[in-house]
């Protein structure tokens, strides 16, 4: 006998895999969260705090900024009746699912196949970030959510869709702010004034609720709203330094990163269904993404947290560079025909 019919099941299988593949994301993020499903870890207790101060059950002195001015998750947390820290992987399971969802649309629509947009969403579940940081109660699951959210509605010209996802997900994390940004970049660029000037109006909508949010909390300890630099420049530069710094920084990177430096060495037909528009809104999105962790680095403690949001703009380049490397590596050749 031979093999010969078993490539085509494999295909099928894949094939049947893809059909059902907002089921599969679901399956995979709750196997690869399932790993440090609410394990604590230091920032977690002032998320829970603000949670708690929300349902009127913690003081405000017990409060730490810049956690608490990200309220929205604890807000949504604090609505359910329930204890918050069981709520909280929950709320990030449930982030984390619709935001793969969006990402495969996000995917489809920059030019990327079926098949492409599912390993995509594959190397965005089965990453340090997701592994590490969605299953505690912490608010980054939600941003990633906002993020991805607000690129994808910029990036098919729902910018008034956009400009309100950035405006809500800023109190997730102030760095969507970025969003906002990379849209106004990328909308002035194509000429697009009206909707560069409602994104610019969105950035100052987005500071001055920070700045009310700020206010409200003025008497929580620490109270300011973003980093500042308390060492001087050579204490910051070692601190970010270290093993653990430069270590968090690989793995944040991860597979996605080395894959991505492969599309350095894309050529024309490597680029076969992304227009000039999709490939200049990338790398917009992903020069601008990588200034936040630039800035963490000279400014504030810097983890693998900062690296994920770059995601969203860094893995299509990834797919890129798969499709470098299928070009460029030799394949094998056909299949050996054995007799049993």
């Amino acid at each position: 006998m031979t093999y010969s019919g078993r490539p085509k099941k494999l295909e099928d299988f894949f094939e049947a895999l893809i059909r059902a593949r907002f089921l599969v994301y679901l399956v995979l993020i709750l196997v690869v969260m399932s790993f440090f499903l609410g394990e604590p870890c230091n920032d977690c207790k002032y998320y829970l705090r603000m949670a708690y101060f929300l349902r009127g059950e913690c003081p405000l002195d017990n409060l730490r900024s810049p956690f608490c001015y990200r309220f929205l998750p604890p807000l949504l947390v604090s609505l359910v009746p329930y204890w918050p820290e069981a709520v909280f992987p929950l709320m990030n399971l449930a982030f984390c699912w619709l935001g793969v969802i969006v990402l495969d649309r996000f995917f489809r629509k920059a030019g990327f196949s079926a098949q492409e947009s599912f390993l995509g969403v594959e190397l965005y579940i089965f990453s340090f970030p997701v592994l590490w940081y969605a299953p505690r109660a912490m608010n980054d699951s939600s941003a990633m959510f906002f993020r991805i959210l607000g690129i994808y509605l910029g990036f098919t010209n729902h910018y008034l869709g956009a400009g309100l996802a950035a405006l809500v997900g800023v109190h997730t994390r102030q760095d969507l702010l970025a969003v906002l940004i990379i849209l106004a970049i990328y909308y002035f660029w194509q000429k697009k004034y009206r909707m560069s000037q409602t994104m610019i109006a969105c950035i100052l909508l987005a500071m001055a609720s920070l700045a009310a949010v700020a206010y409200w909390l003025r008497d929580a300890p620490d109270s300011f709203p973003y980093p500042v630099i308390l060492m001087s420049w050579s204490e910051q530069l070692y601190f970010n330094l270290n093993f653990r710094a430069v270590g968090s920084l690989l793995v944040g990177l991860g597979l996605p990163g080395a894959l991505a430096l492969f599309s350095i060495f894309a050529r024309d037909q490597d680029w076969k269904g992304m227009s000039r528009e999709t490939i200049i809104f990338l790398l917009i999105a992903l020069v601008v993404s990588f200034l936040v962790p630039v800035y963490a680095f000279l400014v504030a403690r810097f983890d693998a947290r900062t690296v994920w949001q770059t995601y969203v703009a860094m893995i299509p380049f990834s797919l890129v560079g798969i499709r470098v490397l299928q070009r460029t590596v030799p394949r094998p050749g056909p299949g050996i025909q054995t007799k049993l």
